[in-house]
């Protein structure tokens, strides 16, 4: 698969996966839910008695469950999980707000691939970019904020990848065809998917050599490292995987 010249010449948007497109998301939630968990335990010890960090994960999904109308937005998900654990442990609402800001802020110190700043330095402003994630990440606390023109998260969208309504945001915004969008994550089943699903040209980051999963459409073209897309002279430059 490449990516050819033509098609790049109708290329007017690039919307971008965050977690494990642009960083290690493995790491980073380990630290942020280390770092919650030694807050939990001198600021709210009894939620730290009572639960281990597996458990809090185990109420989390158990509450998406119960209540799916939320389960797509993480970041409300994890707080009113919280505020509901503070509450049984006797402490005041206001404290889940505090343990959420820990958990962000930590959630939000990433480290970069080598190839991210490179790619965005390059074709920022020369295409709209977008952020869009599943998850919670913060692209202004992360310090990229400033190369994308538009963030699109469940809390925005009220849904999550592969839901088309993910991308209408970006037609609508600004005035486009499907054609004139390129998307780039590294899950087949949110990214690839979701991109196929309303005739966005799909890049699939494949990083770790995964193999890909023969029950979902192929994406358009296949990359392991963002540097095989762009040439800062020509733009997009033909790709061959």
């Amino acid at each position: 698969m490449s990516l050819v010249p033509q098609f790049a010449e109708k290329v007017s948007v690039i919307s971008l996966d965050l977690d494990d497109t642009l960083w290690d998301n493995v790491p980073v939630l380990e630290y942020a839910e280390n770092t919650l968990y030694l807050w939990l335990q001198k600021e709210l010890p009894v939620i730290a008695e009572r639960y281990t960090i597996q458990g809090l994960k185990k109420h989390r999904k158990k509450l998406a469950a119960e209540m799916p109308e939320i389960s797509h937005d993480m970041t409300r998900l994890r707080h009113e999980s919280l505020t509901i654990i503070c509450q049984e442990s006797g402490y005041e609402k206001a404290c889940a707000t505090c343990a959420m800001n820990v958990f962000l802020r930590a959630r939000n110190n990433v480290v970069l691939y080598d190839d991210v700043i490179p790619f965005l330095q390059q074709v920022s402003g020369k295409y709209h970019l977008v952020a869009m994630s599943n998850g919670n990440a913060d692209v202004n606390s992360i310090g990229i904020g400033h190369y994308f023109d538009m963030v699109i998260s469940p809390a925005d969208a009220g849904t999550s990848k592969p839901d088309p309504v993910m991308f209408y945001g970006i037609f609508r915004k600004y005035s486009i065809g499907s054609d004139a969008v390129m998307h780039i994550g590294d899950e087949p089943e949110t990214d690839v998917l979701g991109a196929s699903g309303t005739g966005v040209y799909s890049v699939w980051l494949n990083r770790n050599n995964r193999t890909y999963p023969q029950h979902l459409p192929r994406p358009d073209t296949e990359i392991n490292s963002l540097s095989q897309l762009i040439n800062a002279r020509q733009g997009f430059r033909e790709a061959a995987i």
